[in-house]
């Protein structure tokens, strides 16, 4: 879409080149492959509402009842479905320009922002565990230490349980720790996890556990 925006594409561009020259200068005597993030999974057919799934299993409380719930699980697909994906796509790109964000302001925010009050329909004071981040499940802080593993331990086990249909929603469920390590590791969420192909998962506040999603509009294929 901004193929022929040049007052997009070429600063962007420019500032990656600049990235890489930096990389390769300070790593000369290391090889480097650069791959694209998408296309290694197909197009996933539908969202997968993991906090639907969290709440029914007694870990998430809504902070605004069925009722809410309800309301919100009908409007936002239907608005999805009604208004046109380029109308969503330019007001989407409205607000990220007035916010004025630059390439580098948004390399300070590669590291994570803390979690709360990040997705509206969650009682983030009452809930054990919950799904703000597309990569896994947090843990809530005021979680006891003593509380943390068991809870974390069966989290694990119910979603590698999960079925749709008679088929498994998650091919691996980990620890963070069992994947991540470094300085940052305190940041990325409790649980992590990847979804069989079909799924995308969503921290959606909904009524069911998955929603019909036309992804090909967007792009041609997904991640890992």
């Amino acid at each position: 879409r901004h193929w022929k925006d040049e007052k997009v594409l070429l600063p962007f561009w420019k500032e990656v080149d600049a990235t890489l020259g930096m990389l390769v200068k300070k790593t000369q005597f290391t090889h480097h492959i650069i791959v694209s993030d998408h296309g290694f999974e197909d197009v996933p057919r539908y969202d997968l509402n993991v906090n639907v799934f969290l709440h029914d299993r007694g870990y998430l409380d809504f902070s605004y009842g069925k009722i809410g719930q309800l309301m919100y699980g009908l409007t936002i697909p239907l608005f999805l479905k009604v208004v046109p994906f380029s109308f969503v796509e330019k007001t989407k790109r409205f607000f990220f320009n007035r916010q004025k964000h630059t390439i580098k302001k948004m390399k300070k925010r590669l590291v994570l922002d803390t979690y709360k009050n990040v997705f509206p329909g969650i009682d983030y004071n009452e809930s054990r565990a919950f799904m703000t981040q597309a990569w896994g499940i947090t843990i809530n802080e005021n979680v006891g230490k003593n509380e943390y593993e068991d809870l974390r331990k069966n989290i694990i086990m119910d979603l590698k349980k999960w079925k749709i249909e008679g088929k498994f929603v998650m091919k691996e469920v980990h620890a963070k720790e069992a994947v991540f390590a470094g300085d940052y590791l305190d940041q990325m969420p409790d649980i992590v996890f990847l979804t069989e192909e079909r799924f995308l998962a969503r921290p959606s506040v909904s009524t069911s556990y998955r929603s019909f999603a036309n992804y090909k509009r967007a792009y041609r294929g997904s991640h890992y």
